[in-house]
């Protein structure tokens, strides 16, 4: 029965995705500056070329994306990527859609975007997607989420140009149930801190699969959050319409029509880049 909602749930996320439900093969138009150095190529074949393997710790400050494991407290082995800004400073983790997307989907515009601003990224596959192993089920219904969440934090907790304690969590479509998870089970322990921020590329009913708003608004209100919508998801639309409703002053409800599902908004309306990578900066800057 797991499987059939699962593979339900995936013929749902492929089929708002469109014509776009295809992995991303090329980035879109560049985004990065030129105080990043040693950008990645531009194909996704480049850039996973480009990612250096490697068992020890990571050099300070390198500006080489680097391919990495972490292991979940369950013994799950997940691969991410980390991408490191110029300077020490906050950290972005992301977490892609259900699979078949993984974290190929992000696209490296938005990355060198938010390594001009200063903020390094965690592009992490969770389980059951990509290179990483698990089962995607107990990933998304299960505790697996959150535990793959704790894995990419503990994956930066002893980073020497990451200030973990400034970091921003950003999930797309079923990635935001990840990220919800993360800070609700935060709150509850001292193991652990919530993010500075979230940003929720077409969240819905999926995001709360685990955790129901509703019952943590105390712990919810007090992160910033920015939700990306589009006008022709209506399920979505109607999720969304009783947060909007007296919301905290630092929630933020951003139209992206004529984006798309999830990371292919940042296809379908490029602009989404820049304005994200703003938002998690404001994020990092506001406490």
């Amino acid at each position: 029965m797991e499987n059939l909602r699962w593979v339900s749930f995936a013929l749902v996320t492929l089929l708002a995705c469109g014509d776009s439900a295809a992995p991303f093969t090329e980035p879109l138009p560049d985004a990065s500056s030129d105080a990043l150095v040693d950008a990645p190529d531009a194909s996704v074949d480049a850039r996973d070329a480009s990612l250096e393997d490697t068992a020890g710790s990571l050099s300070p400050c390198v500006a080489k994306p680097q391919r990495r494991t972490v292991t979940t407290d369950d013994g799950v082995a997940l691969v991410y990527d980390i991408y490191l800004a110029s300077e020490p400073g906050p950290v972005a983790i992301l977490f892609h859609m259900v699979p078949p997307f993984d974290r190929a989907d992000w696209p490296i515009a938005f990355i060198e975007a938010l390594r001009a601003r200063g903020i390094s990224v965690l592009n992490i596959d969770r389980r059951g997607a990509g290179e990483s192993g698990g089962d995607p089920n107990d990933g998304h219904f299960g505790e697996g989420g959150v535990l793959d969440a704790r894995a990419a934090y503990d994956a930066i907790r002893d980073e020497p140009c990451v200030d973990a304690s400034r970091f921003v969590m950003i999930g797309a479509s079923a990635g935001t149930a990840t990220a919800l998870s993360y800070a609700v089970d935060a709150s509850k322990t001292d193991r652990y801190p919530t993010p500075n921020g979230m940003i929720f590329l077409t969240a819905g009913s999926y995001t709360e699969v685990r955790v129901r708003m509703d019952d943590h608004r105390a712990t919810l209100d007090a992160i910033p959050m920015t939700f990306v919508y589009t006008r022709f998801e209506l399920d979505a639309q109607r999720w969304l319409m009783p947060l909007q409703v007296d919301p905290p002053e630092t929630w933020t409800f951003l139209d992206s029509t004529p984006g798309g599902h999830g990371t292919v908004v940042f296809e379908r309306a490029p602009e989404s880049i820049v304005e994200l990578a703003d938002e998690a900066l404001v994020m990092l800057s506001a406490r």
